[in-house]
């Protein structure tokens, strides 16, 4: 765990640091690049056997997939019909990166950039305390989820890029990135909503009334299941995951950020964003997929909430709730590393042992 502890040991250093300077210009180009670039190092050079589904040591999972697409024609490739339901953009990503070999350690430094470039230039963007910003993303599952799920970590990536142009009200560029990473994990048509729901204004009582909507629709998630699966005319089985925690956490942090942030319209479409992932992360206790759609909002977190502890003016107050927050997403991603059987991110092995 040792690389962990530096890392989070390293940004709670330089938040405290610069939480009283005004980062612009090149500095917070260089701080971002580095912050996110130890990030990117710490998925590229990993070993080949951290995360469950790459199948290190077998013929299934992506690292055997790849050395096989990246085997294939180009002709092949577009000749191919299906291949373990993979979708056709990852399929071509894996054989474009046949031209640069075959090693396993080629897919996952690709594979590293591609997901966390662009949350380097979102928390560049976008971001009102970097050093937090990253704190608390790598406390989050959108995170975690690089380690194994490569296509859906690449979706992602693209998805955040797609969210800078909603700002910029331009929904075409917005549809085409949303597509793009459709064309990597077909969740990614969820984030659709994203586009509409960042400018639906909502009022201090509507944001109550969603809160109260967030707990009725957890305390009914089984059988709003249930309707929903008859509805879509899916056989799909409750399944007890017991992300209870997931759930109190996102709805914690949604409460407070709308009491404490400031009202303006960034902040109440990340605030909508933060709301979906409340609410997917609601039936993520009876269906693991619901957990996974929710990571297309959850990054909206790293920036509300750094947003929001800058608006709380009591000095004592904002003191204490950044030292809990601090402690509060370290300790939980600590935890998260160490107990993920999934994205077995613990130990951490280095590509070269």
């Amino acid at each position: 765990m040792a690389i962990y502890y530096l890392l989070f040991l390293s940004f709670a250093y330089f938040y405290i640091l610069f939480s009283k300077v005004t980062i612009c210009g090149n500095d917070r180009i260089i701080r971002s690049c580095i912050y996110g670039g130890a990030i990117l190092c710490l998925l590229a050079f990993r070993h080949p056997s951290m995360g469950i589904d790459l199948g290190y040591g077998g013929f299934g999972g992506y690292l055997g997939s790849f050395q096989y697409i990246s085997s294939l024609s180009f002709s092949q490739v577009i000749a191919l019909p299906s291949f373990l339901n993979y979708e056709k953009g990852y399929v071509f990503f894996n054989w474009f990166l046949g031209f640069f070999g075959n090693n396993y350690q080629i897919l996952l430094i690709a594979c590293a950039i591609v997901s966390i470039v662009p949350i380097i230039i979102l928390f560049y963007k976008e971001s009102e305390s970097i050093e937090l910003s990253y704190i608390i993303y790598l406390s989050l599952q959108s995170f975690l989820i690089c380690f194994s799920g490569l296509r859906q970590g690449i979706s992602v990536g693209i998805c955040m890029i797609a969210f800078l142009f909603i700002q910029e009200h331009r929904y075409k560029i917005f549809v085409i990135l949303v597509f793009l990473a459709m064309s990597f994990h077909s969740s990614a048509v969820l984030f659709f909503l994203a586009y509409p729901l960042y400018y639906i204004k909502i009022s201090k009582k509507g944001r109550w009334i969603s809160v109260v909507a967030i707990i009725l629709t957890f305390a009914l998630k089984i059988p709003l299941f249930n309707v929903l699966s008859k509805v879509f005319k899916s056989n799909v089985q409750i399944q007890e995951t017991g992300a209870f925690t997931f759930f109190c956490i996102f709805s914690l942090i949604y409460v407070f950020c709308f009491l404490f942030a400031e009202e303006n319209e960034k902040n109440n479409g990340m605030l909508n964003l933060v709301l979906i992932a409340c609410f997917l992360t609601s039936f993520s206790g009876v269906y693991s997929i619901a957990m996974r759609t929710s990571y297309y909002f959850m990054n909206m977190m790293p920036l509300i909430l750094p947003a929001t502890l800058k608006n709380i003016n009591n000095k004592y107050f904002s003191l204490s709730t950044k030292l809990v927050v601090v402690l509060a997403f370290g300790l939980f991603a600590l935890n998260s590393y160490y107990s993920s059987s999934w994205a077995k991110s613990y130990p951490y092995i280095f590509f070269w042992n």
